[in-house]
């Protein structure tokens, strides 16, 4: 009986290599000619991270395998064989039987055709629900620190922004930091101690301060400081057990504001105390004053 060997039956027969062929065309990818099914199945996990249609992706190997198994086998046991577009066929009608869709996965127009080549069933999303969302004011003799960090890539050039408001919303003070390469998570810490730093050289008796961070909040509402910020966190805890204060989440889209300084500091490469905004920055701030209300979608 001629041998063969594993690499052989999943990755060089002419047979098999159309098969994986016309199912990588499915995905608008091409064969590459891996050398064994090792290399196969790390290169599946790297495209796996990019690939919008996971769910599909992750069974299509499992799935292929299988059924070019059974060819092999029916191929040397029973002498019996298929040509591509049969085993193809068997290749899909597992997917059905699966009950695979792509519901929430369909993202580009080849998403959709890859949907339709494996015969999924391509499940409607719901449409999401559109939030009326405000900054609000503080309340009367409190000041209202906005604080957000940004990473151009996470790990990347990095930067901190803040902004403090009385309660007529008028800006009190306000700064930029550029922290060179961080993380999102550490520009967002960072903008939290400057901003508290802000608050007490301008001594503010009553803060609230909100971030669009839910995970750095709830590290602050938990005690939990990273522990480059211990110290000065440590530092400032004498001017907080002095005055109330509060801290809670936002919608990332009230908080457009710091979002720029974050991203200005980061780009620019500078760091800076009382910006001078630019003209539609100036406006978006004006209309927060004012309660103009933003939106923003929910998928529930």
């Amino acid at each position: 009986m001629e041998f063969t060997t594993f690499d052989h039956l999943f990755m060089s027969c002419r047979v098999v290599v159309m098969i994986w062929i016309k199912f990588l065309d499915c995905f608008a990818l091409s064969w590459t000619h891996i050398a064994n099914f090792s290399l196969l199945v790390q290169w599946w996990l790297r495209k796996h991270r990019v690939i919008s249609m996971k769910d599909p992706w992750s069974m299509g190997l499992i799935i292929m395998a299988d059924n070019l198994w059974k060819e092999m086998n029916a191929r040397r046991s029973e002498d019996k064989k298929l040509d591509c577009f049969c085993i193809f066929g068997k290749i899909r009608h597992d997917f059905l039987d699966a009950k695979a869709t792509l519901q929430g996965q369909v993202k580009h127009p080849i998403d959709l055709i890859c949907g339709r080549r494996l015969g999924l069933n391509i499940a409607p999303s719901r449409a999401p629900e559109i939030l009326e969302i405000f900054w609000c004011k503080p309340m009367m003799g409190w000041a209202k620190l906005n604080v957000g960090g940004s990473s151009i890539g996470n790990l990347g050039r990095a930067g901190a922004g803040g902004i403090i408001c009385d309660n007529n919303g008028v800006v009190v003070g306000s700064f930029k930091v550029f922290l060179e390469i961080q993380t999102n998570y550490f520009a967002e810490f960072k903008a939290l101690i400057e901003g508290i730093q802000m608050a007490k050289d301008l001594e503010v008796s009553s803060l609230w301060i909100e971030s669009d961070l839910a995970s750095m909040v709830t590290a602050v509402q938990a005690c939990s400081i990273p522990w480059h910020f211990v110290q000065k966190w440590t530092s400032l805890q004498s001017y907080l057990n002095s005055i109330s204060w509060e801290i809670s989440h936002c919608f990332r889209e009230v908080n457009c504001i710091v979002d720029f300084l974050a991203k200005e500091a980061a780009k620019s490469s500078t760091s800076e105390r009382d910006v001078i905004f630019p003209n539609y920055i100036r406006e978006e701030i004006n209309l927060d004053a004012h309660t103009r209300p933003r939106y923003c979608f929910c998928v529930c």
